[in-house]
């Protein structure tokens, strides 16, 4: 399954343009809430306005809940932010998903 990760414009409820990132999956498109507890939710698609494509990864495997908690790591942990991420393909994104689930103590 394919993961593409997305730095731009995302319209806010309130319809001001904020910069963020998010991530495009089949499930649709995820990106982070404010507030204390980091949390997904599915972004409308006519809300977003890309300026680059950081990244594309192939999460062969895993379910809705494992893409989601894949997914909300790498955009609560500025992992996107890395140096050499933009465009290092999935070697790159790769490594930042295992620093992912290091944090979450998962077995790899």
């Amino acid at each position: 399954m394919k993961v593409a990760f997305f730095r731009g414009t995302i319209r806010n409820p309130k319809g001001k343009n904020v910069p963020g990132q998010w991530a495009q999956t089949p499930f649709g498109a995820m990106g982070l809430t404010e507030g204390d507890e980091p949390s997904l939710h599915t972004l409308d698609p006519a809300s977003l306005e890309p300026l680059e494509e950081i990244a594309v990864v192939d999460l062969t495997g895993l379910d809705r809940e494992g893409v989601d908690v894949i997914v909300l790591n790498i955009l609560s942990g500025n992992y996107l932010d890395k140096p050499g991420v933009k465009g290092g393909g999935d070697a790159v994104l790769f490594i930042l998903v295992n620093e992912a689930l290091q944090v979450l103590d998962v077995p790899v």
